[in-house]
């Protein structure tokens, strides 16, 4: 029994990937370099399917650009975005603290938690879910290619590269939700000013002192002995 060998095709992806591979203008307004990492998930997928399209085993082009490879792919982008929004964020609260002419500590403690950029990371990949449903297919159709054609496979290539497009969306307009949320702190921050309280305390103090003293000079309360000598000195001069 002669078994055919298995025909494996890499369909072009890049329609699939839509604003993925021909995005909108430049937003200028985003806090994250997204089109720098854009740039750099496209090019990983493509590099991904020039390597199945360079395989002569067509075993070897399914594991090329098999499912591991695009969660790869998505899960450096979404790292890349995060780490980048958080140098955004950091960089606004540092000016903001700046302008309001914060101390040096304080300066200090105005830049993101780790904890909370680790929650920007969470948030920016939640909406990743239809992507992951979709590799999960894609897996199973790479494993289940038996047969003399691998269309299903195929099939699920094109949706992978949807649903990856979608995920991106997703995460643009992630980035937007932490810019408004944040852009609140940094507006606090702004209006930050040195509390009273301390000149109030120092005012007080000083102002207090020198009504005693002056009360004491002027011969209305007792001088005590240690600062008798000046009282007397000023008494001989005036």
């Amino acid at each position: 029994m002669t078994v055919e060998p298995i025909a494996v095709s890499v369909p072009e992806l890049g329609p699939s990937l839509g604003r993925l591979a021909t995005p909108p203008s430049h937003d200028s307004s985003s806090w994250a370099d997204l089109d720098a990492i854009r740039y750099q998930l496209v090019t990983d997928i493509f590099e991904l399917a020039g390597r199945a399209r360079a395989a002569a085993d067509p075993r070897q082009r399914i594991t090329a650009l098999g499912a591991d490879g695009w969660s790869a792919a998505w899960d450096r982008a979404v790292a890349s975005s995060a780490e980048s929004l958080v140098r955004g964020i950091d960089a606004r609260l540092l000016s903001a603290a700046i302008e309001a002419r914060m101390p040096r500590r304080r300066k200090r403690a105005v830049a993101v938690a780790p904890a909370e950029a680790r929650a920007i990371l969470v948030r920016l990949g939640a909406g990743a879910g239809p992507l992951l449903t979709a590799l999960d297919a894609l897996r199973q159709e790479g494993t289940a290619a038996e047969g003399a054609t691998t269309e299903a496979w195929e099939r699920a290539l094109t949706t992978a590269a949807r649903r990856l497009e979608a995920a991106w969306i997703s995460l643009e307009e992630a980035v937007k939700r932490e810019q408004s949320g944040w852009s609140s702190e940094i507006e606090r921050i702004r209006s930050w000013h040195r509390p009273w309280w301390p000149v109030l305390v120092v005012g007080s103090l000083l102002f207090g002192t020198a009504i005693y003293f002056g009360l004491v000079i002027g011969g209305f309360l007792p001088a005590p002995e240690w600062l008798r000598p000046l009282v007397t000195w000023w008494w001989e001069i005036f």
